[in-house]
């Protein structure tokens, strides 16, 4: 029995370069989160990313990496 994979979506579809300043990226589950100053929280879509730019002021836990 083979395993079941996701789909992957093709790379000319991804968002090319998403960016993250002054914040916190960290893992919640199986997700990226990323938290703003204010305490707000985002969730990062990694799978539908190219590039994740980590700007000045940013901070990633172990596990996010």
């Amino acid at each position: 029995m083979k395993p079941n994979k996701p789909p992957v979506m093709p790379l000319r579809n991804r968002i090319a370069v998403f960016s993250v300043e002054y914040g916190t990226v960290e893992v919640d589950g199986a997700a990226l989160v990323v938290t703003d100053r204010r305490g707000v929280r985002a969730q990062l879509p990694v799978g539908a990313s190219a590039v994740l730019m980590l700007e000045p002021g940013t901070t990633i836990t172990h596990a996010a990496v």
